[in-house]
């Protein structure tokens, strides 16, 4: 009897024994025994650089459809570099100016649509001939004009010097209303004004469908609308605000903005990039500082100096202008003329100096 219960406590002992054996097994396959640390001293391994593209979702070139990849940290940038992110992103903050500068790459085209019926020949002539002197772009002209006026606009364009010519492109474009009354959009205002409203969607990339509003628009507002085409783009605008560029005073300077007192900041800083030549004052004698600039750029020689011929004559001009209170601001209207003699300056006079003679 003894025999038999010795006999059996061996053979628990060694089942138990033989469960713990698997037990232990079983645990070193879930957990396996950690790695020694890496010594200070010992050169670090980099990843394998990463593929543009996963033959499937989280799957690596050759491996199983189980094995994924983590993606790397991404690297954050140094506190002193945050200001030139934001700047390469081109973002900009609600209400703030957006530099043309920096959102348009050199090789884009300026494209700049323009109307011009009865006598507004010569003015057009003169704009397109500052935007020409005055850009450092090259420009295509879209011109919407009365049959009357095309040969003269082309031949005018044509007899331009090689140099200024080579800058810009033109195309010209009948006067057409495609929708309504063509007689009745033509005296909305001005002669041809009306024009505006209907230039191609292809120059109107804010993916308004004027056609379908137009008309209704005009319908329903006609008589409560005095400025004509103005007024309409104001009420379109109204209804859709989330399309409309408001640019700086700088960009349509007009005799408002000095005839009262200097209230453009912007253009005092940076010079008038737009003037708005509005209420004939580039006829009359009402502000001669317009009307001084309109004329020189009229009268100046594509061929001259622009300093001699431009700059400096219009200086003599200004002080003439004193007695009004545009005319006591004459940086306003010089700064530009000023940053483009810079850039002929710097385009065409380059200057080597060695190191061996510097001093």
């Amino acid at each position: 009897m003894k025999l038999r219960s010795k006999a059996a406590a061996l053979l628990l002992l060694a089942l138990a024994a033989l469960l713990l054996a698997l037990l232990s097994l079983r645990a070193g396959r879930a957990e396996p025994p950690a790695l020694p640390a890496r010594p200070a001293s010992a050169p670090q391994r980099h990843p394998a650089p990463v593929p543009a593209r996963w033959p499937g979702p989280g799957a690596l070139p050759g491996a199983s459809p189980g094995v994924r990849r983590r993606r790397p940290p991404r690297p954050r940038p140094r506190a002193g570099r945050r200001g030139a992110a934001r700047l390469e992103k081109l973002a900009r903050r609600p209400g703030e100016p957006r530099s043309f500068q920096a959102v348009l790459p050199p090789e884009l085209w300026i494209h700049l649509a323009v109307v011009a019926c009865g006598n507004r020949l010569e003015e057009t002539l003169v704009m397109l001939k500052s935007a020409v002197l005055f850009s450092h772009r090259k420009i295509q002209f879209h011109i919407f004009t009365e049959d009357s006026l095309k040969p003269e606009f082309d031949k005018q364009l044509r007899q331009w010097p090689d140099s200024y010519t080579k800058k810009f492109e033109h195309r010209i474009y009948p006067i057409t209303f495609s929708v309504g009354n063509p007689q009745e959009w033509k005296k909305l205002f001005k002669p041809c004004a009306a024009q505006r409203l209907f230039l191609p969607n292809s120059m109107i990339p804010t993916g308004l469908a004027w056609e379908d509003m137009l008309y209704p628009l005009y319908q329903k507002y006609k008589n409560a609308i005095t400025w004509g085409d103005q007024d309409l783009l104001n009420i379109i605008f109204y209804f859709n605000p989330e399309c409309l560029y408001v640019f700086p005073c700088q960009w349509n300077y007009r005799p408002d903005h000095c005839m009262y007192g200097s209230n453009c900041r912007e253009a005092e800083h940076e010079g008038v990039s737009v003037l708005h030549g509005n209420r004939g004052v580039y006829h009359d004698d009402k502000q001669p500082t317009f009307r001084a600039l309109y004329e020189a750029i009229r009268d100046f020689p594509f061929q001259d100096n622009l300093f001699q011929s431009m700059y400096y004559p219009l200086q003599l001009k200004f002080l003439e202008t004193v007695h009004t209170l545009c005319g006591r601001i004459p940086q306003v209207f010089l700064k530009q003329i000023e940053k483009t003699m810079k850039r002929a300056y710097e385009k065409h006079v380059i200057i080597h100096v060695g190191p061996n003679q510097m001093h």
